[in-house]
């Protein structure tokens, strides 16, 4: 029993490489790492110390970018109970940072456990607590009071366009990082629909973090009558 079960992973193995000699490239290259609370883990905290990175900034800016006067600056604290006591409100933002900026922040918070593995509605969850709780209600209310475009727009069309970079992103790897037969635009297409992911794949910090990406093979078993059964090997 125990060599026919050999032979049989052998077959399986051999009809593997096979394919993937004749395609030249596994069934499934696109990143999928093994410990997906881990990896969210990770992104959570590159995301988490880039907002503070920015607010930082924000306050060392002069107050013809930063908005805030030196006043507000000695006041965040007092400042921020009263913004948060006086929203939601509508807001006067210009179009494109209702429309653009903030669905395109609302995306990036959705790729982080969609790539790590979870389903589009815990995705989508995420993206929701994250643009509410922490940006909306958190960093931009030392500044800024609540908006009702910001807390739909940023996570419901951001989940929307988040979904449509997953599926990109997914095409883009498995297509050896090409976009158009080119490996800089598939590679700049990547940073730009998840540049949190593309830190935590490219530049090694889910590795060292002892995060690995899932092998996933399909082999094809030959039945009778010509037919094949399909079977998805995860290791």
């Amino acid at each position: 029993m125990l060599r026919r079960i050999f032979l049989i992973i052998c077959i399986c193995c051999f009809i593997s490489k096979s394919l993937v000699a004749q395609n030249k490239t596994p069934d499934t290259t696109f990143f999928q790492p093994d410990l997906k609370y881990k990896y969210l883990l990770g992104s959570t905290g590159i995301l988490l110390s880039t907002a503070a990175i920015a607010f930082g900034t924000l306050l060392i800016l002069p107050e013809s970018i930063s908005k805030w006067s030196d006043e507000d600056i000695a006041n965040l604290g007092t400042n921020y109970v009263k913004k948060i006591n006086k929203g939601p409100v509508v807001d006067s933002d210009m179009l494109w940072i209702n429309l653009i900026a903030h669905p395109y922040a609302g995306a990036i918070y959705y790729m982080q456990p969609r790539t790590a593995g979870f389903s589009w509605t815990e995705s989508a969850l995420f993206s929701f607590f994250f643009s509410t709780f922490f940006w909306e209600y958190g960093i931009e209310a030392f500044a800024e009071i609540p908006s009702w475009q910001d807390l739909i727009m940023t996570p419901a069309v951001g989940s929307i366009l988040g979904e449509g970079f997953f599926r990109a992103s997914r095409y883009i790897q498995n297509n050896n990082g090409k976009l158009w037969k080119s490996k800089i635009l598939g590679t700049i297409c990547l940073l730009l629909m998840d540049p949190v992911g593309f830190v935590m794949r490219d530049f090694g910090v889910a590795k060292a973090m002892g995060i690995k990406n899932k092998n996933i093979a399909t082999l094809f078993i030959p039945q009778q009558q010509g037919f094949f059964t399909s079977l998805r090997i995860t290791w």
